[in-house]
């Protein structure tokens, strides 16, 4: 009686997490994905983020046959953000995202899964 009881157990709890897990997907929208922070890039937490850490951080999921063309897009998103800087705090990298967001989207760029007007 006692193997069913935890047998039960495990599967309601296996249910309730499938179920939790189904929730969440469809309440994330077409097109959104996951953003990395600045505490995430920083590497050495100095509070300063460099081209090598920035760089690291956004090739470190790609598949082993596209890390090269990641490491030249990162590379080249940096060097729009930064400009001459070699490094830039948390307050220069936030700016510096929403001015090149907004040139984005005067420019008519769309978020992914957006249909164009």
């Amino acid at each position: 009686m006692r193997f069913w009881t935890v047998l039960l157990s495990l599967v309601v709890v296996a249910a309730v997490a499938v179920s939790a897990s189904a929730q969440e997907k469809k309440e994330r929208k077409k097109g959104d994905r996951p953003r990395i922070s600045f505490k995430d890039m920083d590497a050495n937490s100095d509070g300063k983020l460099i081209k090598d850490e920035y760089v690291a951080a956004h090739t470190k999921n790609a598949p082993a046959d596209k890390q090269e063309k990641a490491k030249e897009r990162a590379g080249r998103m940096w060097d729009r953000l930064a400009g001459d800087k070699k490094e830039l705090t948390e307050d220069e990298y936030k700016a510096a995202m929403e001015k090149m967001m907004k040139e984005w989207k005067e420019k008519g760029g769309k978020k992914r899964g957006e249909k164009k007007e």
